[in-house]
């Protein structure tokens, strides 16, 4: 058996993935993580980028049963189509002590979470903006939410702070 991916005390400036859906960090753009469990730690990701046209995750982009932890870590000034600052599909990732702050997506300005159970712990969302969900957009998602502090964010239709789409909290 293999050990995860880990990534501790990294920054992550003006990056940019031109793919729709983020790039690999081997290519030096976006986060892209797929299955495992990978560990970041103490990571800043600040004006990054993922084609605001058509992009998934501005600085992080997570799928297919990829089951992050991340802790003490903060998303600034990211842009994408669809989750400012993360996207994640088909996954349970925990994130905890996480600012995101700043970030602008289509919809969900600092996160776009499908078909996923994420655990969301003393998380701090500030100055998102987004079409729909202003912080989180929740579709076909089913969250733990504890300890969330939305401050101003927010969206030009529905969900200043979050938008739930078919989801359970």
């Amino acid at each position: 058996s293999s050990n995860p991916m880990s990534c501790t005390d990294a920054t992550f400036i003006e990056n940019q993935a031109v793919s729709s859906a983020g790039g690999y960090l081997t290519l030096g753009g976006v986060v892209f993580l797929t299955g495992n469990s990978p560990i970041l730690e103490r990571v800043t990701f600040e004006r990054n980028t993922a084609s605001p046209s058509s992009g998934y995750g501005g600085a992080l982009y997570v799928e297919d049963h990829c089951d992050l932890v991340m802790s003490e870590s903060i998303f600034t000034n990211n842009t994408s189509n669809r989750g400012g600052a993360i996207y994640i599909t088909n996954s349970a990732p925990s994130l905890t002590n996480i600012t995101i702050q700043g970030n602008h997506a289509s919809s969900g300005g600092g996160a776009y979470l499908y078909g996923s159970d994420p655990a969301f712990e003393d998380m701090v969302c500030l100055n998102n903006s987004a079409g729909t969900g202003g912080a989180f957009f929740f579709d076909h998602a089913s969250p733990s939410l504890i300890d969330l502090k939305l401050t101003r964010n927010m969206s030009s239709s529905w969900g200043g702070a979050i938008y739930m789409y078919y989801s359970n909290p």
